[in-house]
């Protein structure tokens, strides 16, 4: 793992577990972090972070947050807001796996590797783009936040469902997946809109959970799942406990069944973890 280029910044993260029992994973925008000023003010970090530290030998987890956001955007919205970071950061869609080692922020080299591995070129997104076009599906670049070293994030202001499976089978041509869902408003993305990240084929939320759990060597069975959108399906469906939050977009509520959560945000995700307290 090598050190974070440019990132002078100290990051204090809650106390390893003496014995890795548990993965735990968190979705980052509006699930972890609220997009709205009022609720960051209620949305239960600091007690969250409390019950964290009093409970870290009964939880026995290793915490991250999986987010849609690159890994300079999380940061940055995470200052003056929470006060210990995660075990790890799964950035741009869990294209870029971070570990936080003595307070400095390392990415993962196993995990880039096998990016590199698996062919994919982010040169060909142009080429995605180019094709679509041609077609009459012309795709917004979204702003800076949403893209990563192997990711690129585009709005389609659509109602055209038929154009979706047009956009994956053209990516899937060039060994690229789209990553799409239905904007959520609540999260500061454009309504009436899809949202659509290309990534390579062997990532995505559900493939960086699978990736730490098999690294921890922790059964699908104690892996942890919390979510408030579309994109966190595939993640939350794989997890052994998956959960989605009271303010989850309703779409996901509706496929979640009996895993809603009462609480919102940080409350939720205590709401739950405080079920695994032995």
């Amino acid at each position: 793992m090598t050190t974070l280029i440019n990132s002078s910044d100290s990051f204090e993260t809650f106390k390893y577990p003496k014995c890795v029992g548990r993965l735990i994973c968190c979705d980052f925008d509006e699930t972890y972090m609220p997009h709205s000023e009022y609720d960051k003010k209620h949305n239960g970090i600091v007690e969250l972070e409390q019950f964290i530290d009093e409970n870290n030998d009964k939880l026995s987890g290793v915490i991250g947050w999986i987010s849609g956001s690159n890994i300079f955007s999380i940061i940055k919205k995470s200052k003056h807001y929470i006060s210990k970071y995660p075990h790890f950061i799964a950035a741009s869609l869990g294209t870029e796996l971070y570990w936080i080692i003595d307070n400095k922020l390392c990415i993962s080299e196993e995990w880039c590797n096998k990016i590199v591995d698996s062919g994919f070129d982010k040169n060909n997104i142009v080429k995605i783009i180019s094709e679509l076009a041609i077609r009459g599906i012309v795709l917004n670049k979204q702003k800076d936040d949403f893209h990563g070293i192997f990711m690129e994030s585009y709005y389609y202001y659509s109602n055209k469902d038929e154009h979706i499976s047009v956009i994956e089978n053209i990516s899937s041509k060039y060994n690229v997946k789209a990553e799409i869902s239905y904007c959520n408003p609540a999260a500061g993305d454009p309504q009436e809109c899809y949202d659509i990240m290309f990534i390579p084929n062997c990532c995505g939320k559900k493939e960086v959970l699978m990736f730490i759990a098999n690294n921890l060597n922790v059964p699908l069975r104690d892996t942890w799942a919390f979510g408030d959108s579309l994109n966190d399906y595939e993640m939350l469906v794989y997890a052994g406990n998956s959960f989605a939050l009271a303010n989850a977009d309703p779409a996901l509520k509706s496929r979640m069944n009996n895993s809603v959560l009462k609480y919102k945000y940080c409350y939720g995700i205590m709401e739950a973890l405080k079920k695994i307290q032995l």
